[in-house]
């Protein structure tokens, strides 16, 4: 067995020691990559918030019928809500069959949650559905007794 000298152990120690900074290196940028890359994927499939989505809506007339008239004119509503402890807000209305799955709320900065929605001219109630509790609009005053219920008024002209 062969005893090592100082100088072929330092070129070791310096060679290893080299060795790991390439890698150190390398691996940063390579997981900067990877973070990039996953983003992407979340962003082409939908699972990124900032995606745009399809929303479904059903206008439901309070006399039963399910047709709109071909003739009325949609006009796009802007609802918000800030509620920053919310971990899912929806709308519902009689514009959607009071279902709060099909207009699930986009959550912006400072807990401030909005969704714009098609209507046609008339009178609509809805409410928000704040982590499953109903909750009338604190920015509307207008309020009414519909099938029951209290909700928010919001006059579409």
């Amino acid at each position: 067995m062969r005893a090592h000298g100082p100088g072929e152990i330092r070129r070791k120690v310096l060679g290893a020691l080299a060795a790991a900074g390439a890698v150190a290196i390398i691996a940063v940028p390579s997981t900067d990559i990877l973070r990039a890359l996953r983003a992407s994927r979340r962003l082409l499939s939908g699972f990124e918030p900032a995606t745009l989505r399809s929303v479904r809506v059903r206008f439901v007339d309070p006399a039963g019928s399910t047709a709109v008239p071909a003739k009325s004119r949609l006009r796009f509503v802007d609802f918000k809500l800030r509620s920053p402890g919310a971990s899912k807000v929806f709308l519902i209305g009689e514009f959607n069959g009071w279902g709060s799955a099909d207009l699930p709320m986009a959550e912006g900065s400072r807990g401030r949650w909005e969704i714009t929605v098609p209507l046609p001219l008339g009178r609509h109630y809805y409410l928000f559905v704040v982590d499953g509790r109903p909750e009338l609009d604190p920015n509307n005053r207008d309020t009414a007794s519909y099938a029951g219920r209290i909700a928010s008024v919001v006059v579409v002209k």
